[in-house]
């Protein structure tokens, strides 16, 4: 807009915003598959509403596109909370349309190569057309382009109706500038240094939000309709690289069993996904529903070929004489009104759910009166067909209470004293929904058959309210009336509501078996049912059997080990004593891998010492697992070989000395408790010496083992004598040293 349309207007004539009415942030989500930024992959869930997964790969230096679709457990599972279990979530702008990603991937996957802890990128790693990249100073950016944000919200308040172009002029230097973001966080200054060569300044703002600010300058070649179009991919690319640069640098701080996780998720969701279909970005673009509405039939030429150029700009063997082309309209700049598409409000009539009718209400005239008397117990379709809508709806009057009160006052208001007088208990949340109201101050009150309950209230009747005929004829407003003059002279009955203890002996659906192929019906005089360790007492978490814990522990302690307390009171009849631990479940307080849990979990319900797991046999043929093979079944050996140490009933005897050290080794671990770890292998050894037990095999298993069950522990090469120590023994008697 030019200098002299910029009038004073007043607020009523100011353009709404855009960023107040749609949604500020779209994800996206980097995969870590090693410690540095070489492997690092993008992916970012469909805007479709659908389970597919779009993951962008590296095939041959070009960029491949990979649709993969849920299956399996994670078919119900949300796409983004699949994502978020091992990838890193990264917030960008509300108008990175899916064809922006992939662009920016092709962009920023050069700096992921290129970057070696300098501010500089080589040129040679950069892609086609890419003249240079390097990161300026933050603060000094600050100081240098906040002048131009200022000046950039002074003229957005004096905007007039008209549309406002998307890049804006410095009246003193000709600078052209965007910027970008829902707090104005972006700004991007566009120098033309040549005919085809422009220099592209990012500079991100401090806004108050948990994102890494970055200052980068990008030189780039090529034509004068592409500009406005690098300049919305700009700041996806630098933000991109920025925030995987600081998950890089921090993840090597973060706890071995955050890294355990991310593996096995990562693991599980290729595992439990199909790819539906794998083509390559330079033949098909990314699309998302807005700029779909936007293009038309005759521009899906244009797209493909633009895409092809696109593409080639990530193809560093094979130089190419023409720089990336960016003028497909699939990549512009997506106007933020269509994306209220893919954002549309949600709400539905289920949110305030229409009220049952009354069918039977009490009308002042006596005639009516007599004839709903006659009709008081029959039931009519359609009162019945209101029940089953109020218990249907019962989970959106939960989760806003004041709907509840609000329904139900409107209903009280026009029925007789009888539901004045009725007093609505507020609903307890589903684990604590068993609630009971002692009856013995109240006296017995018979309820017509043709009165629905309250689906998720207690309702108290009073004896005054059930008087006789007056009291059905005495209006709301005499109530009132009547109850603040007769309040010194009237007492009524206190009132207590109890919460029922939580009983595992009923047919609640939390206590089906955890197993999630299993789901079998638990219940507390079956003596076969156990109970997680690790949950406790005061948990939802029941398995039919043993077996079925054990197989199921790595999948528990991956996703909802410890989310299934109750927190209200629990009936201790209900718990059997054959449920109760034989040991306490040990606690990780310096590490907790799935080795160290299943160890603890083994000890507290089986009256064995250690238990030794065939983890190597997983694999046939003794071959090396890859990375993610070993992932996906740490922690799922079957247990071959248990120790028991003998009790003697002394202080020394080797059952309490082991137990002592294995409670250390499982709580801390190495280093803290190094010499705990050494004395706690030289029992287990001993025992096994003396057991004719100690093989090369056991001594493998020992090794793999221990490393997660003891916070990293290696074992020391002076227990790799099996040979010399077995001989030492059955030859002259002499057990191995402590």
């Amino acid at each position: 807009m030019s200098q002299g349309a910029e009038t004073e207007d007043s607020a009523e004539a100011r353009p709404p915003r855009w960023d107040m009415v749609l949604p500020n942030y779209r994800e996206a989500y980097i995969a870590h598959q090693s410690a540095t930024l070489k492997e690092c992959l993008l992916m970012f869930p469909s805007h479709d509403h659908s389970k597919e997964i779009i993951v962008l790969v590296v095939r041959d230096d070009r960029i491949a596109k990979e649709t993969r679709v849920l299956t399996g457990h994670l078919q119900e599972s949300d796409t983004q909370d699949v994502l978020g279990g091992f990838c890193q979530k990264v917030a960008l702008d509300y108008t990175a349309t899916g064809s922006h990603l992939v662009t920016a991937y092709v962009l920023a996957r050069p700096l992921f190569r290129a970057y070696d802890g300098r501010n500089i990128f080589p040129r040679e790693l950069l892609s086609q057309g890419m003249l240079g990249v390097q990161e300026r100073n933050w603060e000094q950016g600050n100081t240098e382009l906040g002048p131009l944000r200022d000046d950039f919200r002074r003229r957005r308040q004096i905007w007039t109706l008209a549309p406002e172009p998307i890049a804006h002029f410095d009246p003193t230097s000709k600078q052209q500038y965007l910027c970008m973001g829902d707090r104005d966080e972006f700004i991007v200054v566009m120098d033309r240094l040549n005919e085809l060569q422009w220099k592209y300044r990012v500079h991100s703002f401090d806004v108050g939000l948990p994102t890494k600010n970055f200052s980068f300058q990008m030189f780039i070649q090529l034509d004068e309709g592409e500009v406005e179009v690098v300049a919305h991919i700009a700041p996806l690319v630098c933000r991109i690289f920025a925030e995987a640069r600081e998950h890089v640098k921090t993840r090597s701080d973060q706890p071995e069993e955050v890294l355990l996780r991310e593996e096995i998720r990562r693991a599980d969701f290729y595992r439990n996904s199909v790819v539906k279909s794998d083509t390559m970005a330079s033949t098909q673009p990314i699309t998302d529903p807005a700029s779909n509405d936007e293009q038309g039939n005759e521009e899906g030429d244009e797209q493909g070929s633009a895409t092809q150029s696109m593409a080639d700009a990530e193809n560093f063997d094979a130089p190419s004489q023409r720089e990336f082309s960016l003028t497909d309209d699939s990549i512009s700049s997506t106007l933020p009104s269509t994306l209220n598409e893919t954002n549309a409000d949600t709400t539905t009539t289920d949110s305030h759910p229409e009220q049952p009718s009354m069918s039977n209400k009490k009308n002042r005239s006596k005639k009516k009166k007599k004839k709903n008397k006659k009709n008081k117990g029959i039931q009519s379709p359609e009162r019945a067909g209101d029940r089953e809508s109020q218990t249907e709806n019962v989970s959106s009057y939960t989760d806003d209470p004041s709907k509840l009160t609000h329904s139900q006052g409107t209903t009280a208001s026009s029925s007789t004293a009888t539901d004045h007088a009725a007093q609505n208990v507020e609903p307890e949340p589903a684990h604590e929904r068993n609630v009971s109201v002692p009856t013995d101050d109240l006296s017995e009150v018979t309820i017509p058959e043709g009165t629905p309950p309250a689906p998720s209230s207690t309702i108290i009747q009073d004896t005054q309210a059930l008087a006789g005929p007056l009291a059905s004829e005495t209006t709301t407003g005499d109530l009132a009336s009547e109850a603040s003059q007769d309040s010194d002279k009237t007492i009524k009955p206190p009132v207590h509501t109890t919460i029922n203890a939580s009983k595992f002996d009923s047919l609640d659906p939390q206590l089906r078996c955890n197993k999630p192929d299993c789901r079998k019906m638990t219940s507390c005089w079956d003596n076969q049912v156990v109970i997680c360790p690790a949950c406790g007492t005061n948990s939802y978490v029941r398995y039919c059997s043993k077996e079925h814990l054990y197989e199921d522990i790595q999948r528990h302690w991956l996703e909802d080990c410890g989310e299934h307390v109750i927190k209200g009171p629990v009936d201790r009849n209900t718990v059997r004593p054959g449920q109760h631990l034989k040991r306490p479940y040990i606690l990780g307080f310096g590490h907790n891998l799935v080795e160290r849990h299943r160890q603890a979990v083994y000890r507290a319900l089986e009256d064995a010492d250690f238990f030794l797991f065939d983890d190597a046999g997983l694999f046939e043929g003794g071959s090396e697992p890859s990375q993610e093979e070993w992932s996906i079944k740490r922690g799922t050996g079957k247990c071959v070989l248990s120790v028991v140490f003998p009790d003697d009933g002394s202080m020394a005897s080797r059952r309490l000395q082991f137990d002592h050290h294995v409670e250390l080794c499982l709580m801390f671990g190495t280093p803290l408790c190094y010499a705990s770890c050494v004395a706690a292998l030289s029992l287990l050894r001993e025992s096994l010496v003396l057991g004719t037990n100690w093989t090369e095999e056991v001594l493998d298993c020992l090794c793999l083992q221990l490393a997660g069950e003891w916070g990293g522990f290696r074992v020391p090469e002076a227990f790799y004598n099996v040979n010399d120590v077995n001989v030492l023994w059955h030859a002259h008697r002499i057990p191995p040293p402590l």
